[in-house]
């Protein structure tokens, strides 16, 4: 936790000269480990667009697939930064190799079946230069497996568990 703490201050410390992005901007870029190709859309002053896909195919045949979309909302914003939160959700059809893989929404092994995932998290996103932002999020996931055999199993997690989530894009204008 402390090292989050330092990180978000040397950021702030060094937030100055670019401006944010732009209504109408777009990026590409690394969005979360379980949705790794991903892009941001910042419709307007206030709110985003996110999405990310995140896929694994073993040798047996079996894939994994992993779709996340977000809102985030600006609550306060900077010459280069901006914070605020994101709602969003995620779905997940997993069919992993062997029965202690682990799913896209953290540490749960489970077989075939599908889960559903609802986001509530704060994020920051910092504008290292004109065209390459750096997010951080931290929050809550309340997260429901359906195994294709077995009953369904609901529980809370938090993203970013043992300091904070990140991401990073590239912004065309």
């Amino acid at each position: 936790m402390r090292k989050f703490f330092v990180i978000a201050a040397a950021t702030a410390l060094m937030a100055s000269s670019a401006a944010a992005i732009a209504p109408g901007s777009y990026g590409l870029g690394f969005t979360s480990s379980a949705a790794p190709v991903g892009g941001y859309y910042q419709a307007t002053d206030v709110l985003g667009i996110t999405g990310g896909l995140g896929l694994e195919s073993f040798d047996s045949g079996n894939t994994n697939f992993y779709l996340e979309v977000g809102l985030p909302i600006t609550m306060h914003s900077g010459d280069r930064s901006w914070f605020g939160i994101r709602p969003g959700v995620g779905f997940a059809n997993f069919s992993p190799d062997d029965s202690s893989s682990k799913t896209a929404f953290g540490n749960r092994s489970l077989a075939d079946g599908t889960a559903l995932q609802f986001q509530a998290w704060l994020f920051y996103m910092w504008m290292a230069t004109d065209n390459v932002g750096i997010n951080f999020y931290h929050g809550l996931n309340i997260n429901t497996y359906s195994p294709e055999e077995g009953d369904s199993v609901t529980d809370f997690t938090t993203a970013g568990a043992n300091a904070t989530g990140g991401g990073i894009y590239y912004f065309f204008e």
